[in-house]
């Protein structure tokens, strides 16, 4: 190799270096000061492209499954599949976005044996992020965070396609993320509020806080490289960490982790279980990671999102008891609160508030 040769090759670096150096400055500094913002894309008048309906099964007997491309508008194109009873009360059936690993989609609605009384979604996951295990997909950066930080719209945009359909019950829609699909919970409900987008109860399932955290955990890298990709990594995705969304949420929610679970880390479980506001509950169970070969486990994971679900009904449609025997009330009783001072209630809230950690 020539002198001017070498020369050139380190030019060339350098300039991609740099080139680099200054992409990274810009989403860093774009992602740190608004992140919300960065997931918000441009919608349109959502538009099926494709569907494709087949009959399936579940342990109580068919079900009618629909795979879907909804055109999103600014976030592309958004694949999913839909569960349905071949019988459908008048009222519709409770709606339920169901997001897990990178077996997903169809795939996924095959370990959900028990599927009675709800519309299941189950959400697929574009073509390049399901090859996450490739290491190759460190050559595409830029594409595979674009991706990734489309995902979030592309849920909104589904569930409030769903809210339209028939079949479906005139109440806000649930989403259930375990495992990857966990880590777009917080993400998807912080942009929901923002976008007065109403959602039902949430299910953070085997996740954490803290993308850091679960990158050193989970990335297949030589050691020398493995903690410099994984914070570059956290940098650029830094708009879907459920450490920046969590203390923000307003709904109430479950979240189910393994004790045993090496895939997430105990300082990100004890991070996502911590920061999420109440109302919640947290449970534990002695368990390694979820994975499609533990059938069992995934019952169990089941039939406590569904009691959750159950129980939220309950407690809505007591408020709701309370709320319309108010209407009976004698004439003698005051029902209206005492008035308490503006100034005295902010300073009450500013005290409230201390706790809440900061990014």
């Amino acid at each position: 190799m020539t002198k001017y040769t070498l020369y050139f090759l380190k030019t060339i670096i350098r300039i991609t270096l740099i080139l680099f150096g200054i992409f990274l400055a810009f989403k860093l500094y774009h992602s740190w000061i608004d992140p919300v913002n960065v997931l918000e894309k441009k919608s349109i008048l959502k538009k099926v492209i494709d569907k494709n309906s087949y009959i399936s099964h579940d342990l109580h007997g068919k079900r009618v499954y629909t795979d879907v491309i909804l055109d999103t508008g600014g976030a592309k194109n958004a694949h999913f599949t839909i569960s349905l009873p071949e019988k459908i009360p008048a009222n519709g059936l409770k709606c339920i976005f169901v997001a897990s690993g990178l077996d997903t989609g169809r795939k996924s609605l095959d370990y959900i044996r028990d599927q009675s009384n709800y519309a299941v979604i189950a959400y697929e996951y574009p073509s390049l992020i399901r090859t996450l295990k490739n290491r190759s997909l460190i050559l595409k950066v830029r594409q595979l965070r674009e991706k990734i930080l489309t995902v979030p719209q592309q849920w909104i945009s589904i569930i409030l396609w769903i809210e339209q359909q028939q079949w479906c019950k005139k109440e806000p829609i649930s989403i259930v993320g375990f495992s990857f699909g966990s880590i777009f919970v917080p993400a998807t409900y912080h942009l929901a509020q923002v976008e007065n987008v109403q959602l039902g109860p949430g299910v953070i399932g085997y996740g954490g806080a803290g993308l850091l955290c679960l990158l050193k955990a989970n990335l297949k890298l030589p050691k020398l490289i493995k903690s410099p990709v994984a914070w570059l990594t956290s940098i650029l995705l830094r708009p879907i960490d459920p450490l920046v969304h969590a203390k923000y949420l307003q709904n109430s929610f479950l979240i189910i982790n393994g004790l045993n679970d090496k895939m997430i880390p105990s300082k990100c479980r004890k991070k996502i279980q911590e920061i999420i506001p109440e109302p919640k509950k947290i449970i534990n169970l002695k368990t390694e990671h979820m994975m499609p070969s533990n059938q069992a486990l995934l019952d169990e994971l089941i039939e406590i999102t569904k009691d959750f679900f159950e129980n939220q009904n309950v407690k809505t449609a007591e408020t709701t008891a309370l709320t319309n025997a108010s209407e009976f009330l004698p004439n003698t009783v005051n029902q209206t609160p005492p008035k308490i001072p503006i100034l005295l209630l902010k300073l009450y809230s500013i005290a409230g508030a201390n706790w809440k950690l900061s990014c």
